[in-house]
């Protein structure tokens, strides 16, 4: 045999082993792919939660108790387990030596929030949902009349009971002017610091016009504060708490100082200027719309949002009354002296100018001093009246200013009597006294009235009885 016949042997040995081990082999048949298993489910990761702790200056923000690996989003800085950030850094305005932090600066996105409020910080706004934070420090005024006042307000900043009550039931009424509340003011008092949003009242000034300066931030200072106090006017009167009378009077007051200035327009004028040519330009603005069965308050209130600009007001006029827009648009930049008098023609009025002597209206009362502005009493004379007297009416009308007390003596002559009240403290006082003598050659200056006309249409007469500013 040859070489090769064990080793074919022994492959044939092998071969047959493996039959008789494993068998017969099975036919094969197509295979069938069964589907993937999906991929086992990630948990969704809970929000996380978040822990804002202020204290005097700083914010202490902790993340899901500390742990390192959550992170959030806070005033533009990346915080993860926990981190502190200074007051300022979260959009505090200083007011005197604290801060008030508005709300909506701890917002953090998407996060389980927690704001816990060191003794000491006080939540201003609505109880269930603060609007702002105050840090107390030693302010001019008491906590509790530090506050966002509300549509009914809830508390105002640094002002006595009797000038909150004021602005309490301004509030009320303008909120039923709106329609309902639209924004949250912080009222400051007069030489606060200026915070965003906040309204600085003037304690001598309409709490209306004050409150209503709010929605009327976006526009030139004649629309901030002379439509402010034209509007003011139409809300007390609708109120009860102006006369027709007394709001003439107010817009002839504006208009004689307004004729002291002719050569500002509402587009350049500040401060009293900018206030009395605002109040003439909505005046005659709201008569002409009176007269087409609108108003400029209803015009106003189609602006969906506070706070209210002109130009809005403009384009809202021009798409019915065109002409009447151009007109607006005029009055508010032409330079010179408003043409009033057919816009009083038009309220069922005309307009008078009447020569009155330049002299001091404390010596026609006879007390030493008498302040301008509020016809107060400052230095008491020979007569009946005192020092702090406050001048209420005199011949049986109301007196505002203390020029009004020339005015309604300038055709009494000497020795005769009138009679003149007084505020002294809680009490009215009425008292009579003696018209003292003038000279004949004293000089004299123009003041102008609207009075009453019967041949005149009045039904652009923003101050009829019959007038309704809601429609």
């Amino acid at each position: 045999m040859s070489r090769s016949a064990p080793t074919l042997a022994l492959l044939l040995l092998t071969g047959a082993f493996a039959a008789c081990t494993h068998g017969p082999r099975a036919p094969t048949t197509p295979s069938v792919q069964a589907p993937p298993s999906p991929p086992p489910e990630t948990p969704t990761s809970a929000p996380p939660r978040v822990t804002i702790a202020l204290g005097d200056a700083s914010a202490t923000v902790t993340v899901d108790e500390g742990d390192p690996e959550r992170c959030v989003q806070l005033s533009g800085e990346a915080i993860c387990g926990e981190g502190t950030l200074a007051i300022a850094g979260l959009g505090a305005h200083p007011l005197d030596d604290g801060w008030v932090l508005p709300a909506d600066r701890l917002v953090v996105p998407e996060a389980e929030l927690r704001i816990e409020v060191g003794e000491g910080i006080a939540p201003l706004g609505p109880r269930a949902e603060p609007v702002a934070y105050l840090k107390p420090g030693t302010h001019t005024h008491r906590l509790r009349d530090v506050g966002w006042v509300e549509l009914p307000p809830l508390d105002a900043v640094g002002l006595e009971d009797e000038r909150l009550a004021l602005l309490e039931r301004a509030a009320v009424a303008i909120e039923a002017w709106l329609d309902g509340p639209r924004q949250s003011i912080l009222i400051l008092p007069a030489g606060s610091p200026s915070l965003p949003g906040a309204v600085t009242d003037d304690p001598d000034g309409s709490p209306t016009a004050s409150l209503l300066r709010a929605w009327l931030a976006a526009g030139p200072a004649w629309w901030r504060e002379g439509v402010a106090d034209y509007l003011a006017m139409l809300i007390d009167h609708q109120a009860g708490a102006l006369s027709a009378e007394a709001a003439y009077d107010e817009l002839m007051m504006r208009y004689t100082r307004h004729r002291g200035r002719p050569g500002e327009s509402p587009s350049s004028a500040e401060g009293q200027a900018a206030a009395d040519v605002g109040a003439l330009v909505a005046f005659c603005v709201d008569v002409e719309l009176r007269t087409r069965a609108t108003s400029l308050p209803a015009q106003l209130k189609r602006q969906a949002e506070a706070p209210f600009a002109p130009e809005p007001l403009r384009a809202g006029i021009a798409e019915e009354h065109p002409e009447l827009a151009l007109r607006h648009y005029g009055r508010a930049h032409r330079r010179g002296v408003i043409e009033l008098d057919s816009c009083l023609r038009r309220s069922g009025r005309r307009l008078i100018a009447h020569e009155v002597p330049i002299v001091d209206p404390a010596r026609l009362l006879r007390v030493g001093a008498l302040d301008e502005e509020t016809a107060a009493v400052a230095e008491g004379g020979p007569g009946p009246l005192r020092s702090g007297d406050v001048i209420r009416h005199v011949r049986g009308r109301a007196v505002r200013r203390a020029w009004d007390i020339v005015f309604y003596l300038r055709d009494v002559s000497g020795r005769h009597r009138f009679s003149v009240s007084v505020q002294r403290g809680e009490r009215i006082v009425r008292t009579w006294l003696r018209m003292v003598s003038l000279d004949d050659d004293l000089p004299t200056r123009i003041r102008f009235t609207a009075a009453e006309d019967e041949h005149a249409d009045d039904e652009g007469d923003p101050f009829r009885a019959t007038a309704d500013d809601r429609r």
